[in-house]
């Protein structure tokens, strides 16, 4: 049985907003959490997440007005959450929301595998 949509982007939003509160470490170096710092942000990545998403799926028109609806464009602009939102709400989606949700989880996936301890218990 295939999961809705919806349900499936309100899941996705559920991970982005207990990831925005973790951290990445950086490139080459453990983890440095007990030692008081904690690498990047995820949150810092948001709008790299949101180009990719864009950059792939921006062209498509009716994925195009999802875009849109959630203040993301070519300039940049917009949330991850927003855009997940817009697409829970929708009373009809777009053919290509599957795989717009398909390339953020791949995203969220990484981010989650980058730092599972600290994402987990935050």
């Amino acid at each position: 049985m295939t999961t809705p949509l919806s349900v499936q982007a309100i899941a996705a939003a559920g991970r982005w907003t207990r990831l925005v509160q973790g951290h990445i470490p950086l490139a080459g170096l453990s983890c440095m959490c007990s030692a008081g710092f904690e690498g990047i942000s995820v949150a810092d990545f948001e709008q790299d997440v949101l180009d990719y998403l864009f950059a792939k799926h921006g062209a498509d028109p009716a994925l195009a007005v999802l875009f849109a609806q959630a203040g993301c464009s070519a300039e940049g602009g917009g949330s991850v959450l927003t855009l997940l939102q817009t697409i829970a709400q929708a009373r009809q989606h777009a053919p290509g929301a599957s795989r717009l949700l398909t390339d953020l989880d791949s995203s969220l996936r990484s981010f989650e595998e980058s730092h599972a301890g600290t994402t987990a218990t935050r």
